[in-house]
C-alpha cells in the first residue's frame, strides 16, 4: 500500500513540476512577444524623437534677398554666402554690352559648393543628342517653383558605363514632368536653357549647383565619378541650402 502511495506522490509532484513548466514557458513567450516588443517600440520612439537627419531637414536661409539687373530674377541666400557677379564677353561699345553675358556665383563657406545663374541675350543655341552615345539617368527628381512659372529644380545622376556624372539645377517643367529614371539623358538635353518670359531677348543659359570637387576647372564635370560619392555629396549642409537657394528662385513680372 505504501509503495503505490509513494508512486502517487511522485506523479502528483511530477504534474506540478510539468504545471510549473509549463506557466512559466507561457509567461517568458507572452513576455517575449508582447512586453519586451512595447517596450522595443518606446525606446525606438524616444530615440527616433532626439535624432536629427541633417540630409532631409528643411535649411534655414538667413533672409537676404539679391536682386540683380537680370531682368527681374531674385533668389534668396543665407548671408555667410558671398557673391560673386562678372560679365563675359567685351563691353567696350554698348553693342558688345548688349551681347554680353552676365554671370552670377553664390559661393558657400568653405567653397565646395556654388549655385550659378549664367544669363545671356539670344544667340541662337541648338545642338543635338543621341541617345546611342549618351549616358541613362540612374536617378531623377524634381520640384516644380513656386515663384517661376514653368520651371522645376531637377537633380539626377547619369550613368554612362561604369562612370557617373551629375546634374542639380533649374530645367522646363514641361521636361522635367515627362523624364523619370532609366530614360536617356536625352530626354533633358539642352533643357535647362529657358527663356525669360519678361525678356525677348534674354535666355538661362545656366542655373545650376556645382560640387567643386566633382568639377574640372574650366567648369565641366568631371566624367569619373562614384555614384555613392555625388549621392554622399546630395546630403550634406551646405548642398541643401544650396537646393533652398535654387527652389527661392523667382523672376518678377
Amino acid at each position: 500500500m505504501n509503495k503505490f502511495k509513494q508512486q502517487g506522490n511522485i506523479h502528483v509532484v511530477i504534474v506540478v513540476i510539468l504545471v510549473l513548466a509549463l506557466l512559466g514557458a507561457l509567461g517568458f513567450i507572452f513576455w517575449q512577444n508582447f512586453l519586451s516588443k512595447n517596450e522595443g517600440t518606446n525606446n525606438k520612439t524616444g530615440s527616433t524623437t532626439q535624432t536629427t537627419d541633417s540630409s532631409v531637414k528643411a535649411p534655414v536661409l538667413d533672409t537676404a534677398t539679391f536682386d540683380p539687373v537680370f531682368n527681374g530674377l531674385k533668389f534668396s541666400y543665407p548671408k555667410s554666402w558671398t557673391i560673386d557677379r562678372s560679365t563675359l564677353g567685351s563691353t567696350a561699345t554698348a553693342a558688345d554690352a548688349a551681347a554680353a553675358q552676365n554671370l552670377l556665383v553664390v559661393k558657400s563657406p568653405s567653397k565646395k559648393i556654388s549655385v550659378s545663374y549664367l544669363l545671356s541675350p539670344n544667340d541662337g543655341l541648338g545642338g543635338a543628342c543621341s541617345p546611342a552615345d549618351g549616358g541613362t539617368l540612374a536617378t531623377f527628381s524634381s520640384t516644380q517653383l513656386s515663384n517661376f512659372a514653368g520651371n522645376s529644380f531637377a537633380q539626377y545622376i547619369i550613368q554612362t558605363g561604369t562612370t557617373y556624372r551629375y546634374f542639380s539645377g533649374i530645367i522646363d517643367t514641361a521636361r522635367a514632368t515627362s523624364t523619370k529614371s532609366g530614360n536617356s539623358e536625352c530626354e533633358v538635353f539642352m533643357a535647362d536653357i529657358i527663356q525669360l518670359k519678361n525678356s525677348e531677348n534674354i535666355k538661362i543659359l545656366q542655373a545650376r549647383i556645382n560640387l567643386t570637387d566633382f568639377d574640372n576647372g574650366d567648369g565641366s564635370i568631371k566624367e569619373s565619378l562614384k555614384r555613392a560619392d555625388i549621392e554622399a555629396a546630395y546630403q550634406t549642409d551646405e548642398y541643401q541650402q544650396a537646393k533652398a537657394i535654387m527652389l527661392s528662385t523667382s523672376l518678377t513680372k
